[in-house]
């Protein structure tokens, strides 16, 4: 058996990376939802990304999160 082959799952032990996209945030044409793993994530879209930057470099979003606006970290 190789070193790096892939380790085999059992029938009942919990399965890493799953992911599930949101149905509803095809509105949005920046960036997406997805669940992974139980963890909801915002992708952002590399088409986006420069106007992404400029809002964390901003302090808005780090305000937004502090002031519980958007949610929590």
């Amino acid at each position: 058996m190789s070193l790096n082959a892939p380790k085999r799952r059992g029938r009942n032990e919990k399965r890493m990376n799953q992911r599930a996209r949101v149905r509803g945030s095809f509105r949005d044409p920046a960036g997406s939802l997805c669940w992974i793993d139980g963890v909801l994530y915002r992708e952002v879209r590399a088409s986006y990304g420069e106007h992404y930057d400029h809002l964390v470099d901003s302090g808005l979003l780090a305000e937004l999160f502090r002031e519980e606006l958007l949610g929590k970290l």
